[in-house]
């Protein structure tokens, strides 16, 4: 028991490191695996911050008691002013720090390594390829058609000539 309360006070007087990750490894870790996050899911995050900013700058118009005209046009081009300065407002730094928080719900830490990100990749090209190959079978299959329908035309005496 003496032993561990010697421990104990040596780890609190910081006489002995603890063993096991240092802290500032672990936080360069930590900020060094966002290379790791796919580009979709920085997106969604991204769009989802700047629509809150929107919201709140939208609110807090509302407070500030000016009166919206029945100018349609000023409006609008407030509403314009308004979204850009949410994007202004997210993209600047590390933004309202919304996008890391929700980086964190929809794509964790454990996910945030190089082997998820290549296989997330692999599947993304996959998808691209069978995409590009079932438009190629349908760009095929509609000059089938174009080529039918004519020859259907000029056997009824309607084809053009």
């Amino acid at each position: 028991m003496k032993t561990n309360l010697n421990t104990l006070s040596n780890l609190l007087q910081g006489s002995k490191k603890p063993k096991g990750i240092n802290v500032r490894d672990r936080n360069k870790q930590v900020s060094n695996n966002s290379q790791y996050i796919p580009d979709p899911y920085k997106k969604v995050a991204s769009s989802m911050e700047q629509q809150f900013a929107n919201f709140m700058l939208t609110e807090m118009q509302k407070t500030a008691g000016e009166e919206s005209g029945n100018d349609t046009g000023t409006d609008y081009y407030k509403s314009l002013l308004q979204t850009e300065r949410a994007k202004t407002m997210s993209a600047k730094g590390d933004g309202l720090g919304l996008k890391k928080m929700i980086l964190e719900q929809i794509y964790p830490q454990r996910l945030r390594n190089e082997i998820t990100y290549n296989n997330f990749k692999a599947r993304e090209q996959s998808q691209f390829k069978k995409s590009q190959i079932d438009m190629h079978e349908k760009q095929q299959r509609f000059s089938e058609l174009n080529k039918l329908s004519a020859s259907v035309n000029t056997e009824k005496g309607m084809g053009y000539e």
